[in-house]
């Protein structure tokens, strides 16, 4: 089964695309990395990819302050995350 929501009406009107660098991608290193993505709600997509960016995580908000907060979840503290860039993306 599929359902397709109205990210608006769902209250969920901020999409973000995150692209994670971490210092090592080692499974040992990022493993509490990857539990905390797990465990958000708010993360509907993270892929491990190659290239310069090791994750890219799509997530959604109702707002910047909720995102901000998320953010603060997600990276701060992690010794091993290098940087993190964000787009805010919109339904074209």
């Amino acid at each position: 089964n599929v359902a397709v929501l109205d990210p608006v009406r769902a209250g969920r009107a901020l999409t973000a695309v995150i692209n994670v660098h971490l210092f090592n991608d080692r499974p040992d290193l990022s493993r509490e990395f990857r539990a905390r993505i797990a465990a958000e709600a708010a993360v509907q997509q993270c892929l491990y990819v190659t290239g310069e960016t090791d994750y890219i995580l799509i997530v959604t908000a109702a707002d910047m302050q909720e995102y901000q907060a998320l953010a603060a979840r997600l990276f701060s503290g992690d010794d091993n995350i290098r940087r993190y860039t964000t787009s805010i993306a919109q339904a074209a």
